[in-house]
């Protein structure tokens, strides 16, 4: 479990688990998070080594966390405390209950998925522009009626 203080991560659990072909291992660990900064997937790359062969980050690319933060809408997953360390043992966790398999069977489902992570990406740019816009012009409708009041008295004299 991540602390409180890592930004980008909609969910503070980590998933890991190895796969071995016997001679090289390889941990996946699962973030629930946006995409990843780099110097996020070094700290995980190097948190597996000497454990296992190789350390891969991954993090789902829907844009299914996208605006579940209220400081930005979009915040990808930065490094946070002590976060070799908690990756580690999620690693070794993972070490200690491989089991061998002798048979895999697996099964294709095929669903109607529609893909909304465009539609969320474009909302988002969306937003991004016209608060952009906003944060530019805030100070018109605040500043319009003192500078009509100013001309009216100008005018005046």
């Amino acid at each position: 479990m991540l602390p409180n203080n890592c930004d980008g991560y909609c969910n503070k659990r980590i998933r890991t688990f190895v796969i071995s072909d016997g001679e090289k291992k390889i941990a996946i660990v699962y973030f629930y998070a946006n995409n990843s900064e780099r110097e996020t997937r070094d700290i995980i790359a190097k948190s597996g080594e000497g454990l296992v062969d190789r350390t891969i980050m991954v993090t789902p690319d829907d844009h299914s966390c996208a605006g579940s933060s209220m400081v930005a809408t979009y915040l990808p997953a930065r490094p946070c405390d002590n976060m070799y360390n908690i990756v580690r043992k999620t690693i070794e966790d993972a070490l200690s209950s491989v089991k061998e398999v002798s048979r895999i069977s697996f099964m294709v489902v095929k669903l109607r998925a529609k893909m909304i992570g465009k539609i969320i990406s474009s909302m988002l740019e969306g937003l991004e522009k016209v608060g952009n816009f906003v944060s530019r012009t805030f100070w018109v409708p605040l500043a319009l009626p003192y500078f009509v009041f100013a001309l009216f008295l100008y005018f005046l004299n």
